[in-house]
Parts: C-alpha cells; structure tokens; sequence
C-alpha cells in the first residue's frame, strides 16, 4: 500500500469514529453546526476524488448517485430516529440531539452496505467509483440527511386556524 492509501484509510477511520463517538453524545440542533460537516467532508470527498479519477463515467457516476442516495437515506432514517430534548442552559438553540443505539445500529449498516456495494463495484470494473473520496462524499450525505431531517422536526410549527 503505498502512503496515499494509507492517509485514505485512516482519513476514513478517523471520520467515521468521530460519528460513531457522537452518536452517544447529546449535540445542538444548530443548522450551521448540523451543514458544517457534511460540507466539510463532502468537500474533501470531492477533491479525493478528482485526484484519484482521470475522468468518469456513466456508470461510475450512477454508482456515485446510489452511494448518495443510500448515504442521504441512511441519514434521515437516523434523524428520525434520533432522541430530542428541549435545551433549557442554551438559549441558542432550543433543541438537543442524539441518535444512540439505533442511530449506531444505522451507521453500521451504512458500513455494510457500502462494503457489499465495494465488492459489487469492484466485480462490475468501476474502480473509481469505489475511491475513499466517493466514501466521504457517502458520509457527508449521511450527515447531511441527519441534519436535515433533525432541522425539519425542531422548527416550530403554525398552529392550525379552523
């Protein structure tokens, strides 16, 4: 394995135990800190990718869009999930978040998904769809999900005028 690939992996690694320790951990519901790093790795994501790819094509991006898709999925099933609780010490934030078990148990099929689409990518020749950049930009839309569906449940709803 040459260095790249090492930093890859542990680039990977290092994300995906910094999510799995917040999933225990009650986080604001704060839309610039919920957008901040799915930005963050989806950028990273896409220069990782534009660095290890000459070009793509049809079906590698269509194995990208599934990865988003299933990565976007995941992520909202985990904002669904998650437990609120109204914050009473930040009056910034009204609400709190935390996926816990279940959250977890999502993010481990997340990995397993995306290790079954791996084999699958890599038997069908689409190398380039399965670069450490496409798994941080997967992250980042899991990411994105959580927060986008943690946002929608915490708004304030009008009250209904009959």
């Amino acid at each position: 394995m040459s260095p790249q690939q090492l930093l890859d992996i542990a680039l990977v690694i290092a994300a995906l135990c910094f999510i799995g320790v917040r999933q225990y951990r009650w986080q604001s519901v704060d839309a610039a800190k919920l957008l901040r790093a799915p930005l963050v790795l989806g950028v990273i994501g896409v220069v990782l990718t534009a660095q290890g790819t000459q070009s793509l094509g049809t079906a590698e991006i269509a194995a990208l869009v599934l990865q988003l898709v299933v990565g976007l999925g995941s992520g909202a099933l985990m904002g669904a999930v998650s437990s609120l609780r109204r914050n009473e010490s930040d009056a910034a934030t009204a609400y709190s978040a935390r996926p816990g078990g279940r959250g977890l148990a999502i993010l481990g099929l997340l990995i397993a998904v995306r290790v079954g689409l791996g084999f699958l990518l890599a038997a069908l020749g689409l190398h380039a769809a399965m670069a450490t950049g496409t798994i941080l930009l997967m992250i980042a839309a899991n990411r994105a999900g959580w927060g986008l569906v943690l946002r929608q449940r915490t708004q304030p709803r009008p009250l209904a005028v009959r």
